[in-house]
């Protein structure tokens, strides 16, 4: 505790040291003291404003650290709206994909089983209608037919926990479905 608050007192706006209080803050909560949590989440609201500043690439991932933060004390409205905020400053394809996974584990953990299946469906529709970047550049098709297994697998657990099999096991079966399609374009690539 001694050392972060000298590396902060040397180093206030440096982004790699408060990223690393904020994560000493969240990961050492013990019960007793808990301003931990709130000084992380100050230290995390002072480096978005960092970084934002900057147009840094690393604003996406301090929010999903943000967002991680929030559910865990009991902010989950705050914390989905974070993940959401996330994706939206997502550059690459691959890292609104990231964050869009990422939002439907903390609907799951939250409890909230009915809205991470309406974020699915959302997320599920706009595969189907083509995913882009934010500079205009399309999902390939490996990556595409990996999000279309996992958006079945995610809803497919989610449906087992609610004692519904039947629909869990069309969802099971449409994941072995893509998985075929997923083979087949890499048989077709080796040759």
């Amino acid at each position: 505790k001694k050392k972060v608050k000298f590396f902060l007192s040397k180093f206030p706006n440096s982004p790699l040291i408060l990223r690393k209080a904020a994560n000493i803050y969240r990961n050492s909560y013990d019960y007793i003291d808990q301003n931990r949590y709130k000084k992380s989440l100050d230290l995390y609201d002072k480096l978005l404003r960092i970084l934002e500043a900057k147009n840094s690439s690393f604003y996406g991932p301090v929010l999903k650290f943000k967002a991680d933060l929030l559910l865990n004390v009991g902010q989950k409205i705050e914390s989905y709206s974070t993940m959401k905020l996330a994706i939206n400053s997502s550059s690459s394809v691959v890292q609104k994909i990231e964050s869009y996974f990422q939002l439907f584990v903390l609907y799951i953990a939250g409890g909230d089983y009915i809205d991470a299946i309406k974020e699915i469906n959302t997320f599920d529709q706009k595969l189907d209608d083509g995913f882009f970047d934010s500079d205009g550049n399309e999902i390939i098709e490996s990556l595409w037919l990996k999000s279309k297994v996992s958006l079945n697998l995610y809803k497919a657990i989610i449906y087992a926990h609610a004692n519904q099999y039947d629909r869990a096991t069309k969802l099971g079966y449409k994941s072995t479905s893509f998985c075929a399609n997923f083979k087949r374009l890499f048989v077709k690539t080796e040759s």
